[in-house]
């Protein structure tokens, strides 16, 4: 079985542990699961995207190496080549997750814009969720 642990802290500081399962996404959609990573020794940065039909079925996956950059850049590279490539294969029904819960709220917000030297890859991600 698999499981994804998520970690949370109470306010009495004591640990506390939940197990989240994968679930296939509802017909007609197909689930896009993306993330980045990034080396702290070598400072080198990738990412990965897999896709999975309504059954569970592996349909398509990819990793890319980016080199030198940051893990934030990676987690929005992930982004957009995982959406741009579901947009090429003709998906348009897409159940997107990723383990970045912050960068899905700079995606979601149509008024959020950042300075920072990844703006054009953060709006191009928007453009593609947008056309999906």
């Amino acid at each position: 079985m698999f499981g994804i642990y998520y970690l949370t802290f109470n306010p009495r500081r004591h640990r506390s542990h939940t197990i989240l399962h994968w679930q296939p996404p509802s017909s007609p959609f197909i689930s896009l699961c993306c993330d980045g990573s990034l080396s702290l020794v070598r400072h080198m940065a990738g990412a990965m995207s897999t896709y999975h039909n309504d059954c569970g079925t592996w349909v398509l996956g990819f990793g890319r190496h980016f080199g030198y950059t940051s893990i934030l850049a990676a987690k929005f590279g992930a982004i957009h080549d995982g959406l741009q490539i579901a947009q090429d294969k003709g998906y348009r029904n897409i159940k997107f997750s990723m383990d970045a819960l912050q960068l899905l709220h700079v995606l979601s917000d149509p008024h959020y814009l950042t300075s920072s030297p990844i703006l054009s890859l953060t709006l191009d991600c928007k453009a593609l969720l947008r056309s999906t």
